[in-house]
């Protein structure tokens, strides 16, 4: 059961250390899960698509703070959330006034 957590503490360090073979078995590893779980809420292929690849983007851009300490599938996880979050409150904001 601690192999993942292993593998992930592994793999964090990796990416930190900007190894691109370790942030694409993480991308390979991950991708299906979070794009099911952004589908979920987002409800349009395109739009988890998308979702999830600004994930691994942020992943990527903030590989610096990435923490040893953490799972990585919770970390992506917490960071798919909050851009779900954004991306339907964006939504909503852009949704156009009815006029009665």
């Amino acid at each position: 059961m601690k192999e993942p957590i292993m593998q992930d503490h592994i793999l964090a360090a990796s990416i930190r250390n900007g190894d691109i073979p370790s942030f694409t078995r993480v991308y390979e590893t991950y991708h299906a899960y979070l794009f099911r779980f952004a589908l979920r809420f987002l409800k349009s292929t395109e739009h988890a698509e998308e979702a999830v690849h600004d994930v691994f983007l942020k992943l990527w851009e903030n590989r610096d703070g990435l923490n040893n300490e953490s799972s990585l599938k919770c970390y992506l996880l917490k960071i798919c959330k909050s851009h779900i979050f954004h991306m339907l409150t964006r939504a909503g904001k852009e949704q156009p006034v009815l006029q009665l």
